[in-house]
């Protein structure tokens, strides 16, 4: 494995310590426990509704899950930071919900700790989007996909949505370590894929009413 990492510049991993590890580990824990409580909190209506927009779409997190994933030291760190973050997340969302909205949403609950399961492939496969190769390049257009799709079929009428939208993808697409063009053509492309499929809509139709 470490071998295949290292092949062709894909990337390399770096060496960090234990205690580095565990502490990446711990706040990104806290950070997550923190966002799920400011997701759960501008769900009220006398917040501005452009914070409800952004938290209650897969966008944001998308964007959050892949800066997780290829700052971490290695793929298998990658792939814990960004399980953890979600679990504290949605940790701290519910409780928020059953203790003080006396409310417990279970089919809501166990969808999304259902999907969650799956985040540690999505990090793994991100971590190596850093790297110099077309493997590395088409890793790193998929979050901009995910988000240019979102983006067209859900956020329309919202300018402000959209310009928010395209400052999350512009971010990832100069994260690439100058190979902006290739990431730019399969980005593209996985794009109309998404759009001719549905995919999204099919995958995570009903996000705005289901957190």
């Amino acid at each position: 494995m470490n071998n295949f990492k290292n092949k062709r510049n894909v990337r390399n991993i770096e060496e960090i310590s234990w205690k580095r590890k565990i502490v990446s580990v711990f706040w990104t824990i806290i950070i997550g426990a923190i966002l799920g409580i400011l997701a759960k909190v501008v769900d009220n209506p006398n917040i501005n509704p452009i914070f409800d927009d952004i938290g209650g779409r897969l966008g944001i997190w998308v964007f959050i899950a892949t800066f997780l994933a290829i700052y971490a030291s290695s793929p298998e760190l990658a792939a814990i930071r960004v399980f953890v973050f979600f679990e504290s997340m949605l940790f701290t969302y519910y409780m928020y919900t059953i203790y003080f909205l006396n409310f417990f949403p279970k089919r809501q609950i166990i969808f999304w700790n259902l999907c969650v399961l799956i985040t540690p492939i999505y990090a793994f496969v991100m971590w190596f989007a850093r790297g110099r190769s077309l493997f590395s390049d088409f890793c790193a257009a998929i979050p901009i996909a995910v988000i240019s799709s979102e983006a067209y079929i859900s956020c329309k009428s919202n300018i402000l949505l959209q310009s928010i939208y395209v400052c999350l993808i512009i971010v990832l697409l100069f994260n690439n370590k100058k190979r902006y063009m290739y990431v730019c053509i399969i980005s593209l492309l996985l794009f109309l894929v998404l759009i001719k499929t549905n995919l999204l809509t099919f995958l995570f139709g009903g996000w705005n009413t289901m957190l």
